[in-house]
């Protein structure tokens, strides 16, 4: 397989964190070890959620973003080790799908706080004012087209990536590269954006749903929403960059910590929680399944048919 200097790869369109080199090597080894690390909390976390699918889809989600992030910071470990006298010179194949992996990982997160905070706008297990219910009747649709649209951000990141050899030498294939991947952040950015705005809505307006909970997701929206801001910051740049710019200090720090730390601290923040507990999420099969369990305790028929939490948020 050839390996192709820098110069070429500064042809491929919206490179993500530059160019690996031998300064890559130590943060991609740490940050394996750091999803490795969570992955005992994941794995507890599916065997809570059993019901309904909609919950176990959920724990698949947490661990398919971060079998990805594993898999991505191996191949970056691979690619800064193989440097050669301090010139990079990462092999195209193991590069384009270490690309495709941090165009579209992120988004995963996000489907899955759309998720929750449709869930906590509806959840069954506190008493609901008309008006919550009649807005949470409203976001469902709204929420529907949001997960939709993260949908398609995932499809325009993976076809953006599959046509990456063909960006190289056409400069027209990469100007069309540049804008699926520019959309999906777009999309990705605003659907962010309508998640953090509700929820400050409903830490505001809407005292009835526990309000720790409420400012639990306006925090986790608003720090999902840095990343693809900072994507979209940087597709906007120049198409072709130089090699400086691939590998400098600002372009390698602000990928580290503005798109790798904050996803990495966003699934934790995702994994920490009970968020049958904290979100409703599972609805009704969700509290009768707690109740099996001794999570928590279901109110007899006829006094008022509401759940008992034994773990609520703390301030809720």
């Amino acid at each position: 397989m050839s390996t192709p200097s820098s110069p070429l790869l500064t042809s491929i369109p919206a490179i993500s964190g530059g160019i690996p080199d031998s300064s890559d090597f130590a943060p991609s080894i740490l940050f394996t070890v750091l999803y490795v690390l969570l992955f005992p909390l994941i794995i507890y976390r599916a065997f809570q959620y059993t019901t309904p699918w909609t919950l176990i889809f959920a724990s698949v989600r947490l661990a398919l973003f971060a079998s990805i992030r594993i898999a991505t910071f191996i191949l970056r470990a691979i690619e800064a080790h193989q440097t050669q006298e301090g010139i990079p010179s990462p092999q195209i194949i193991p590069f384009v799908v270490e690309q495709i992996f941090l165009g579209i990982g992120f988004i995963v997160l996000a489907t899955n706080l759309v998720s929750l905070v449709r869930s906590h706008l509806s959840r069954e297990d506190v008493a609901r004012t008309q008006g919550e219910i009649a807005l949470a009747q409203r976001f469902g649709f709204v929420g529907t087209i949001m997960i939709l649209g993260l949908l398609a951000s995932i499809v325009l990141g993976i076809i953006a990536g599959s046509e990456y050899s063909g960006a190289i030498s056409d400069p027209s294939v990469a100007a069309r590269t540049k804008t699926e991947r520019l959309i999906s952040s777009i999309l990705t950015l605003v659907a962010m954006g309508l998640a953090a705005l509700l929820s400050a809505h409903m830490l505001l307006q809407h005292p009835s749903l526990p309000r720790t909970s409420s400012a639990y997701l306006l925090g986790l929206a608003c720090l999902i929403l840095v990343i693809p801001a900072y994507r979209i910051s940087t597709l906007a740049s120049s198409t072709n960059p130089t090699v400086a710019q691939l590998l400098s200090t600002q372009t390698k720090a602000e990928f580290w910590v503005l798109q790798v730390t904050v996803e990495w601290v966003s699934l934790v923040l995702l994994s920490a929680v009970d968020i049958r507990i904290w979100f409703g999420a599972g609805g009704a099969d969700a509290m009768e399944a707690m109740a099996r369990t001794g999570d928590v305790e279901m109110q007899e028929p006829g006094k008022g048919g509401e759940t008992t939490q034994h773990a609520a948020p703390v301030g809720a």
